[in-house]
């Protein structure tokens, strides 16, 4: 038969073809170096002795066949119908590891475990699962086991251990050292020096029986004895003094003051204090010893893991580091998901660390030293350099503050259904049968200025600082009271001086009495609001003869303005009421408080002035009301009666007048004048200069104040009438110069 060569070429390449398909077949996957490690990895944390999710276990293969809640993990031989399988493809509904708590598998991996099952899913007849971690031998309560009986002589049980492990061995142990090697190893041990010449001669020459325990327990009394097992201790703790911006002088890693807790370190092992109160002192001094200040400042551990630009990471350090130097156990890896070999989850990790929460650092107080001053607070840009006195030590600043659980190791991953997670120990070590209870601290613990060396030497501070102002006083004050009089005869010279005067037409009871020029008035703007403005009347001894007030009014824009008498100022209580209202006079009726117009004027031309005289007579409870224009044959109201309610300011206090502009009104009141029939004057407020300067806000000066019954924009401003000339300008000038001098020497004197 003949072929052609096509033929022949296709049938080579078809045996070709299966030769090295059958060289390609994957080669048998081994489970106990090539699978299980895989599982270990990726799948014990959620499928092995420490949790078991669905009820499926992953780290024996007869519990991977046995499967959980859905059923067997692998059909042995058939991948694609395995659950294991499934999960781990790219398009699994369900995929594993879950989302934020593991590395997924690569593809090489995911085809290794799809062989495995293909293969039959094989595992030794031996395969054991994981152990749990809960019985790991560290975690087990501390037994006293029996002293090994010994062939060689022993002088106390800890050589009998160590003689019984030599003797196992068969090694014959060295013989005792001469006395110079063991007092020099025990000098090394107990205080980290050498001895002397004279301390080793002393030793060599004392044949007491008990001079080597004499040797010990001399070296344990000595401070050295602290710093030598100090510096291991500080070791274990971290101690470390501040360090950051040194050149920038910016701390950012623990603190300046934390060597007060290397010192108390050093301290409590030469006081011989167990290693339990240590730790208690180191993690809670701020609440069993709140005023105990040698051993607060314990509290340094805490301290030394601050971070000034990330309060999170200080507390993640605070729980890594309380787990590695008093449990051995490493906790931050539990921030991101449960702990890959220890019975720890990560929920408990977040319960730990709300127990650090609630803390801050503060500065207190040391006698002796000068006030540290407030912690600061981290501000964006602001250094903060080392601080030189006092001590730094934690305390409770948000007493609610709870841990938030997150994922991925970031603090904004926040799980936002979750809620913040209770403060809690490990579970497997006790720690979800800790009893919780409140701490009632003594006021001095959280108000420090209660304490009594604080108030002594601030009250030792004062009292000097007093007693050396009253020296300097002494000896200031004759110089000030003649400096004072000297700016006050310079002032009472220049008001004399004044560039222009007017005489007043006494005989004219529309005029006030003051022989100054009438340059300024007060304003009430209230096109925007209301302005009401009272004025106390005090020091009046009686008010049992007649009485004449005046003032002078311009209305600007009439919409209401009032003048009233009160004898409540605080209430708002109206005795005498005399109001201008488009065009209408209005007052109480004598008797009453009902409001009745009284007179009317024009108030077309925008700009309505008044000269207002009330003459009040309290025997008849009534006032006299006179109302001119400019001109004194102008005249609007003549003696008019209206109620005057039992005014009083001689009673008592809160009593005297409002000045009220309404909304939509702006008016100047000038010239306020109460005098007696006699012509004493009594209050006088002519709204003038020096008393008074143009542009000032009215309330605060004298007794003038705003009531709570203005509203809105409205102002009270000191107003001028007309431009200064170029000499009242120069003259005010100097009073101003010599009443700022006047006022200096007063504010020195007091």
């Amino acid at each position: 038969m003949q072929y052609s060569a096509t033929a022949v070429s296709l049938i080579l390449l078809t045996i070709i073809q299966n030769t090295l398909s059958a060289g390609s077949a994957p080669a048998e996957i081994d489970y106990q170096t090539q699978i299980k490690p895989l599982l270990k990895s990726h799948c014990f944390a959620c499928h092995g002795s420490l949790k078991q999710e669905s009820s499926l276990r992953l780290d024996a293969g007869e519990l991977i066949l046995k499967g959980g809640e859905i059923g067997p993990a692998i059909v042995s031989g058939k991948p694609h119908e395995s659950l294991l399988y499934q999960v781990l493809t790219p398009d699994a509904d369900i995929q594993m590891p879950p989302e934020g708590q593991g590395r997924r598998l690569k593809p090489d991996e995911i085809q290794l475990i799809k062989n495995w099952i293909a293969q039959g899913a094989k595992y030794p007849s031996g395969d054991q699962p994981e152990a749990d971690p809960a019985e790991h031998w560290a975690f087990q309560p501390v037994l006293r086991p029996d002293v090994p009986q010994v062939k060689t002589k022993s002088t106390n049980p800890i050589d009998a251990f160590v003689l019984s492990r030599l003797e196992q061995a068969k090694v014959i142990p060295q013989p005792q050292a001469e006395k110079a090697t063991l007092l020099r190893r025990v000098y090394l041990d107990l205080i980290g020096l050498p001895p002397t010449p004279a301390e080793l001669d002393a030793y060599l020459s004392d044949a007491r029986p008990d001079a080597w325990n004499r040797v010990i327990a001399d070296l344990l009394a000595r401070p050295q004895y602290g710093e030598r097992w100090g510096r291991h201790w500080m070791d274990v703790w971290r101690y470390s003094d501040w360090y950051g911006r040194r050149g920038a002088k910016d701390m950012t890693n623990s603190y300046s003051l934390t060597w007060r807790w290397r010192d108390w370190i050093i301290r409590s092992i030469n006081e011989d204090k167990g290693y339990d109160r240590m730790v208690l002192e180191m993690l809670a001094a701020d609440e069993i010893a709140p005023n105990d200040r040698e051993n607060l400042v314990a509290t340094g551990f805490i301290v030394r893991n601050f971070y000034r630009w990330n309060y999170h990471t200080w507390l993640k350090d605070n729980v890594e580091h309380t787990g590695k130097a008093f449990l051995g156990l490493t906790m931050n890896c539990c921030e991101c998901h449960d702990h890959k070999y220890d019975p720890i989850t990560q929920n408990e990790y977040f319960a730990f660390r709300s127990f650090f929460e609630p803390i801050d650092l503060r500065h207190d107080r040391v006698p002796g030293e000068a006030d540290p001053g407030i912690f600061p607070d981290y501000k964006l840009s602001v250094r903060n350099g080392p601080v030189r006195t006092g001590m730094v030590r934690i305390y409770d600043r948000h007493l609610d503050a709870k841990a938030k659980f997150y994922t991925g190791g970031l603090e904004q991953n926040v799980v936002k259904d979750k809620p913040p997670v209770e403060a809690s120990a490990i579970a497997f070590l006790g720690g979800d049968k800790l009893d919780f209870k409140p701490v009632a601290l003594p006021a001095t613990a959280w108000y420090p200025g209660l304490k009594p060396f604080v108030i002594q030497e601030e009250t030792r501070k004062r009292e000097s600082a007093y007693q050396s102002a009253l020296k300097n006083w002494e000896q200031q004050k004759t110089q000030l009271e003649q400096e004072l009089m000297q700016h006050e005869s310079v002032l009472a010279n220049i008001l004399t001086a004044r560039p222009e005067k007017i005489a007043a037409g006494k005989n004219d009871p529309t005029q006030t009495t003051s022989s100054e020029i009438n340059q300024q008035a007060l304003q009430l703007n209230a096109e925007q609001g209301r302005r009401i403005l009272s004025y106390e009347i005090t020091d009046w001894k009686n008010f049992d003869s007649d009485i004449r007030i005046q003032f002078q009014l311009r209305i600007l824009k009439d919409a209401h303005v009032n003048f009233q008498l009160s004898n409540n100022l605080t209430g708002g209580r109206t005795s005498l009421y005399v109001a201008f209202e488009a065009g209408n006079i209005i007052a109480y009726v004598p008797g009453t408080t009902n409001p009745t117009t009284v007179g009317s004027y024009k108030n077309d031309s925008g700009n309505s002035e008044f000269n207002i005289s009330l003459h009040l007579k309290p025997d008849q409870d009534i006032a006299q009301l006179s109302i001119h224009g400019p001109e004194r044959s102008n005249t609007i109201l003549n003696q008019t009666p209206i109620a005057l309610n039992g005014w009083n300011p001689a009673v008592q206090a809160n009593r005297g007048l409002f000045l009220d502009a309404h909304q939509g009104s702006i008016a100047e009141f000038d010239q306020i004048l109460i005098e007696n029939l006699s012509g004493q004057e009594l209050l006088r407020c002519d709204f003038e200069f020096p008393d008074y300067q143009s542009g000032e806000d009215l309330p605060g000066i004298a007794n003038w104040q705003l009531t709570r019954f203005s509203t809105g924009p409205a102002t009270s401003q000191i107003i001028l009438k007309s431009p200064l000339t170029e000499a009242d300008q120069k003259w005010q000038q100097q009073v101003k110069a010599i009443q700022l001098k006047c006022d200096l020497t007063k504010a020195t004197q007091t």
